[in-house]
């Protein structure tokens, strides 16, 4: 899937923050107004067409639209024309409408859909991102913000209300259900994105780099060609399947991985946590590294962790990602926001999570690999006092690497 948009990964995925969503693309025709800025804009027939199909309440939707697709708007507002669709993984029965995540979000979907139906895209955004980034999406939540952020807020709240209160928002939605159950190839998850029509299946995180390499016009923007500094492989954030639909297509990756462990334990905090061990290779007889995958099933996030160093962290905006998502964690929203913009970035003794190898061996076999793995947690330690802090361990494995790679003998002295 990621080879089907011909491209490499962007430099500018690591300009990515953490922010949010979405726009109206019913049958209706709605004209988008451009940002007003200074720079040059592209003429509409050069503008790359961005299109997103979502649903409220999917984790990696509210993820993705509160951060990647956020922040590339921001950056590249002058070449794209942005259509979001609330519709998903919705089941239609006649007009009786099931949403995945419950009564809830087909609630908040048609509230979306109303919304875009009275303001253009680029100009909902702020409050859109307002709405999604709340620790718990509602309707009262979504009022604030839209008479907040919206253009002329307290009429725009109002007009949208009545719109999902009455006959205009169960025919916006229809129509929202039509154009997602249109889609060629049909969707198979969501987040959903398309460049130009054509699906970025699972490189839908790299939004910013899609554009980019998608604009032909003149007025490319200077963030096309800003090389920011050298990251850690991006964070993959899962999906929300279609029932029915097969989950995203593998990345075709210069690695080939093997899993040499996986468990599932019950953490404090973050509840349900797995934690799988995985030798990735560059598949040319090159070295080999060990990578982890830390996901949190009942809310369907997933984590790449890469264990250069034998002992690797989450970054910062996994951070954000766990504080929106586990309850537990909102009542220090505030304070962690607060402490990003005095610090910069969140003190590991304050929160981190990280996954840590230790007595790790080699065998008497060439590449023969043994070890241990554990999960350090530090949630919310001010002071003298934590939410929790420990570690949960997770057990030891034996593995014979080089029936895998035989070039594992030579690169497993790192993590002793």
């Amino acid at each position: 899937a990621r080879g089907n948009m011909g491209r490499a990964k962007s430099l500018l995925a690591p300009l990515l923050g953490l922010v949010v969503i979405l726009h109206h693309s019913s049958g209706i025709p709605i004209a988008h107004t451009p940002f007003q800025h200074t720079e040059a804009h592209a003429a509409d027939g050069e503008k790359v067409q961005v299109a997103l199909y979502y649903e409220t309440l999917c984790p990696s939707c509210r993820s993705f639209v509160s951060g990647d697709l956020s922040k590339a708007m921001s950056l590249l507002h002058s070449i794209t024309s942005l259509t979001l669709s609330p519709w998903g993984n919705a089941k239609l029965n006649g007009t009786n409408i099931t949403c995945q995540h419950g009564p809830d979000e087909c609630t908040l979907n048609m509230l979306h859909t109303c919304l875009l139906n009275f303001v253009p895209a680029d100009k909902a955004l702020p409050a859109i991102k307002c709405m999604e980034s709340s620790v718990v999406p509602s309707v009262v939540t979504s009022g604030l913000c839209i008479r907040k952020h919206a253009p002329d807020g307290a009429s725009t709240w109002n007009m949208t209300r009545h719109c999902m209160n009455g006959p205009m928002g169960l025919d916006l939605i229809l129509r929202e259900a039509k154009a997602t159950m249109a889609l060629q190839p049909p969707h198979k998850y969501t987040p959903w994105l398309t460049i130009n029509g054509v699906p970025a299946y699972d490189d839908y995180e790299d939004v910013a780099g899609l554009v980019c390499d998608a604009y032909t016009g003149p007025s490319r923007p200077v963030a096309c060609d800003i090389a920011p500094p050298p990251t850690a492989s991006p964070v993959s954030r899962g999906v929300c399947p279609r029932e029915g639909a097969a989950g995203p297509a593998p990345k075709p990756s210069p690695s080939n991985c093997t899993s040499l462990f996986s468990k599932c334990k019950v953490t404090q905090v973050l509840g349900n946590v797995c934690l799988e061990l995985l030798e990735c290779s560059d598949g040319g007889g090159g070295a080999t590294q060990l990578d982890a995958e830390l996901s949190i099933p009942d809310k369907d996030l997933t984590f790449d962790v890469p264990l250069g160093k034998g002992r690797e962290c989450l970054t910062d905006t996994d951070l954000l990602i766990l504080l929106a998502m586990i309850p537990q964690l909102a009542p220090y929203e505030k304070q962690i926001k607060q402490l990003i913009e005095l610090r910069g970035f969140i003190p590991a003794k304050v929160f981190s999570e990280c996954v840590r190898l230790y007595n790790v061996t080699r065998g008497p076999a060439p590449g023969e690999l043994s070890g241990c793995v554990a999960l350090d947690s530090n949630v919310m330690c001010w002071k003298d006092k934590c939410l929790h802090q420990g570690t949960t361990d997770y057990g030891c494995f034996h593995h014979n690497t080089t029936k895998a790679h035989p070039a594992a003998a030579n690169s497993v002295g790192a993590y002793q």
